[in-house]
């Protein structure tokens, strides 16, 4: 991969048994941006990266069963797991007296999430969450919040704004991991409802291998 005049490469990362330069990731620095952002370049075949997010990880599909899911609680066993899955024909509510709900998905290897898409609850006319922050993990014990590159500070994403809208944040600098956390933070009322699906490219272990 050949980088213009105005970048330079400060990081090239390759997955555990690459064979391929072409399969590495490569964090770039815009030397020409007073503020140096930083952004993460996946290097792949066409027929691999067939959008500029990736593609969807299947939780809306199913392809992440409910045993890869994890929940710090539920309002009740109608409101659970199963129902955080995007278009699901209600939400995730984790109970009031929650002081820090999350919602983890494990993965089998280690996926890039490129981008977040949430929803509020179907069933409900008033139950969203405006705002939230996500971290991850390659072991599920050591976690790291994603940081907003331009203050250095735990980035909140904007959550929703009404019940089925599709609010979707493409992650500037993308998440290698194997678990993956989203913690709601507000919502419009006291019920913070939940339906997400993230998007990206993985699982690694299979891209290199094919």
């Amino acid at each position: 991969m050949s980088l213009d005049n105005n970048s330079e490469a400060v990081t090239v990362r390759c997955p555990v048994d690459v064979t391929s330069i072409a399969d590495c990731w490569y964090e770039e620095s815009a030397a020409m941006n007073p503020r140096e952002e930083s952004i993460a370049v996946v290097c792949c075949t066409v027929n691999l990266c067939t959008t500029p997010r990736g593609s969807p990880v299947g939780l809306e599909s199913g392809k992440v069963p409910n045993s890869a899911i994890s929940i710090s609680s539920r309002y009740n066993y109608k409101l659970g797991k199963p129902k955080a899955r995007l278009n699901s024909p209600s939400a995730w509510v984790p109970k009031d007296d929650d002081e820090d709900p999350w919602l983890q998905i494990k993965f089998n290897s280690a996926y890039v999430i490129t981008a977040i898409l949430t929803q509020g609850r179907a069933d409900s006319p008033d139950q969203w969450v405006t705002s939230y922050i996500v971290s991850s993990s390659m072991d599920g014990a050591s976690w790291t919040h994603y940081q907003d590159i331009n203050t250095n500070t735990v980035k909140v994403y904007t959550g929703n704004y009404d019940p089925n809208s599709f609010v979707v944040h493409t992650i500037f600098k993308p998440i290698e991991c194997r678990f993956f956390r989203i913690y709601p933070k507000t919502a419009n009322n006291v019920h913070r409802s939940l339906r997400l699906e993230l998007t990206g490219y993985g699982p690694l272990n299979d891209l290199i291998g094919g």
